[in-house]
């Protein structure tokens, strides 16, 4: 479909080989420019209109990830009221719009860059049939803002803002993000109505 990605050359039950692709990933703390987010979209976008597969009906979104709220960590990080709502939000069953075939983890260590440009998405682990919203709550924040930009019409900014906490408090609890951003995407997703 041609989304520039690692190819595989050879597999069997115990290893596979993928072709090298150049450049690096974007590190966490580095950013990268609006030109590879935008390629890395448009990839992003070859894959939703090609899916390798029939589309696939799927059962409402809520979140397998409700226990995390009991561990020690976030209890110590947010108070009982963030965690009533928080609860709340990524609990409630929500209709999924949008099934798309997506790549799943379009996070910042799965894009590659070479030279300052945008050379390939990696790591399809995470790939399948499942809400387009769950695409754009994993991308970095630059990478976020120009995807609401781009597809804003074609979402449903509740279901995102609910998946896109999920995710951050679940990264929070194992202490790789801060608490601030589980609160700013608890107020987004109130904002949003979830």
């Amino acid at each position: 479909v041609g989304v520039c990605t690692a190819r595989p050359v050879g597999w069997s039950r115990s290893y596979s080989v993928w072709e090298r692709v150049l450049g690096e990933t974007i590190k966490r703390s580095e950013t990268a420019s609006d030109e590879v987010w935008n390629a890395l979209l448009d990839d992003l976008e070859r894959v939703w209109a090609n899916p390798p597969e029939p589309t696939k009906a799927l059962e409402p979104w809520s979140s397998p990830d409700a226990e995390v709220l009991e561990k020690p960590s976030v209890i110590a990080a947010l108070t009982h009221q963030e965690r009533e709502d928080i609860k709340r939000i990524i609990t409630t069953p929500r209709e999924v719009q949008h099934p798309a075939f997506i790549h799943g983890d379009a996070f910042s260590e799965n894009v590659m860059v070479h030279n300052g440009a945008y050379s390939a998405l990696i790591d399809w682990g995470w790939s399948g049939w499942h809400p387009l919203e769950h695409e754009f709550a994993m991308l970095q924040q630059r990478a976020h803002e120009l995807a609401l930009g781009r597809y804003a019409a074609r979402l449903d900014l509740p279901l995102l803002s609910a998946i896109r906490l999920n995710i951050g408090l679940v990264v929070a609890s194992y202490g790789l993000i801060d608490w601030t951003i589980v609160r700013q995407g608890l107020h987004e997703a109130l904002e949003y109505g979830a």
